[in-house]
């Protein structure tokens, strides 16, 4: 008779094998990253969470794998219908300035995203505060939004899928770039 397994994940996280052949997870409210490292599960999924782009023109990467579905949207210039609903989405922010137009390049790896744009002081109204939203990529194929910031503020950038009923979501990078 063989000796019943006994789990032990001290020291380990995320995928690691507990010894029993099943993986040890992450503690309430993180989530394992590609990497194998459990994080905060709320990094980048809010407007109050979002992560903020920091170099302009330099790829940075994400995955809305990890994220929940907070976010999409019913009008938005540039798309003739609502995305985003049935998806899970993160956000990035920017401050802007008037007069001063911007670029934002949304890379997907093997899934259909949908590519959103607002400037505000908060999230609260994405319909009315959206100047610019793309989903003509297809899977894999690049979303691009470009605007000249009308008022000084803070861009937020969303992430999302294009579906309203399934999730669309996966790895990507986003540039956001002046010109």
């Amino acid at each position: 008779v063989d000796a019943p397994c006994i789990a032990d994940c001290t020291g380990l996280q995320c995928t690691s094998d507990n010894g029993c052949g099943v993986p040890c997870g992450c503690p309430s409210g993180e989530v394992c990253n590609p990497d194998g490292v459990c994080v905060d599960a709320s990094a980048g999924d809010t407007c109050s969470t979002a992560f903020e782009v920091t170099d302009l023109g330099i790829p940075l990467s994400g995955n809305t794998a990890f994220a929940f579905g907070d976010y999409g949207f019913d009008s938005c210039p540039g798309s003739i219908s609502a995305k985003g609903d049935g998806s899970n989405d993160q956000v990035w922010t920017y401050e802007v300035y008037a007069g001063q137009a911007y670029t934002v390049t949304l890379d997907p790896t093997g899934w259909d995203a949908a590519l959103y744009v607002i400037v505000a002081d908060d999230c609260s109204d994405i319909d009315s505060t959206c100047v610019g939203a793309n989903d003509t990529g297809f899977t894999s194929g690049s979303e691009t939004v470009s605007f000249t910031a009308s008022n000084d503020g803070i861009m937020f950038i969303f992430v999302d899928g294009w579906s309203n009923t399934s999730n669309q979501s996966g790895p990507y990078t986003l540039t956001v770039s002046e010109f």
